[in-house]
């Protein structure tokens, strides 16, 4: 059961592993802040680098870095050019307790680098204060005149970049994406400090906060988005199951192109019931004053007793022992407005009233969050 407590007018959600609560924040906690720290080559122009996080609660993280390929090289403890990321990066000690890694590796050739890692399920989150937790260190070889330009690896960096984490990655609390604030501190030896900021949506709130604080949260209610081949799913703005049961159930596009979903979780994420008639594989869908009847392997349907046709047809899926359907049917029959992102595979389901504008700078700036949550890294958390 969720329980939400208000803190004060400025709202920040957590979704806490542990219980599934949520937490709200005073704007008086220190911003999460997550610090890549450089030290002065030596002789050899070998340096270290470590990354650590600061006044932050979390249980999983990632992040991406690009770096200049042709002034630094990743090396192991010895300095000889490393092989793997096992000879390059190396986790924290203090970290072997809770922390499982994920995602570790680098592309010496694009310049590019990646670290992450997550709580064992079941076992809450962890907590850094202000003295820090340190995560990770690295070891480069400085090999040029150049700057090193060590950067967050985004897509508006124009920089080599993870395109399923295009915001460069971040801290996640129970498949929320924390406000995060990181800094690159650089010896002047190397280049540049710079500092960025990843901003997570807000989800959860009684509506006229969300109203008056968070366009985002705004833009991400009554909105549900699936991923081809993702048994994960975001509604309102929240990491769901699309199958609680079988973490093997995904969407997927048939013979006809067309997405089948199962038809119980689009269903009741839109708020209708669903009964099945074993016997004759008849499916009723009902949703306010609509009634849609659908037969396995028959691509007529009926509204509301009014005969219909689509063009394809209801399967069961053997493997999974699911009924699919195609989502577009169901969601614009019940009034929704269905878009396909084909770079994302993504189907994108939102109010008639409200729908989705892929070129809307809100519709973008929470896109890098969505993407974030559907990362294999945050299915583990559902």
């Amino acid at each position: 059961m969720k329980s939400n407590k208000l803190v004060s007018w400025l709202l920040v959600i957590v979704l806490v592993l542990s219980g599934f609560s949520f937490v709200f924040a005073a704007d008086n906690i220190p911003t999460a802040k997550v610090v890549f720290k450089a030290s002065i080559p030596d002789a050899n122009g070998v340096f270290t680098a470590t990354l650590t996080v600061y006044n932050a609660t979390f249980n999983a993280f990632q992040f991406a870095f690009s770096y200049n390929a042709e002034a630094i090289s990743p090396v192991d403890s010895t300095g000889v050019v490393a092989s793997a990321f096992t000879g390059f990066g190396t986790a924290a000690e203090s970290t072997s307790s809770w922390m499982n890694p994920v995602g570790n590796k680098f592309d010496s050739q694009l310049g590019l680098f990646e670290c992450g890692g997550y709580a064992n399920p079941g076992s809450g989150s962890v907590t850094a204060d202000a003295s820090g937790m340190l995560l990770y260190t690295f070891t480069f070889r400085k090999t040029g005149t150049a700057p090193v330009t060590i950067r967050l690896a985004t897509e508006a960096s124009g920089a080599p970049f993870n395109p399923s984490i295009p915001e460069g990655g971040g801290l996640a609390e129970g498949g929320y994406n924390v406000d995060t604030t990181v800094e690159i501190q650089l010896p002047t030896e190397l280049g540049e400090s710079v500092v960025d900021k990843i901003v997570s949506p807000v989800s959860g709130v009684q509506a006229d906060v969300v109203d008056a604080l968070s366009p985002k949260a705004l833009r991400l209610r009554d909105t549900i988005i699936l991923q081809i081949a993702n048994g994960t799913a975001t509604k309102d703005g929240e990491l769901v199951r699309i199958d609680g049961s079988n973490i093997l159930v995904k969407p997927y596009i048939d013979e006809n192109d067309r997405t089948m979903v199962p038809v119980r979780f689009i269903a009741e994420a839109m708020g209708a019931t669903v009964a099945w008639n074993g016997l004759t594989e008849q499916i009723t869908i009902t949703y306010q004053d609509k009634v849609i009847l659908m037969t396995v392997g028959s691509k007529e349907f009926k509204i509301n007793g009014v005969v219909k046709n689509m063009d394809t047809t209801p399967v069961i899926n053997k493997g999974w022992d699911r009924t699919m359907v195609p989502v577009r049917f169901i969601a614009e029959t019940f009034d929704r407005d269905v878009k396909w992102d084909p770079d994302r595979n993504l189907v994108i389901i939102s109010p008639l009233a409200d729908p989705w504008d892929p070129d809307g700078a809100i519709e973008k700036e929470v896109m890098t969050n969505v993407m974030l949550l559907l990362s294999p890294l945050m299915q583990k958390f559902v």
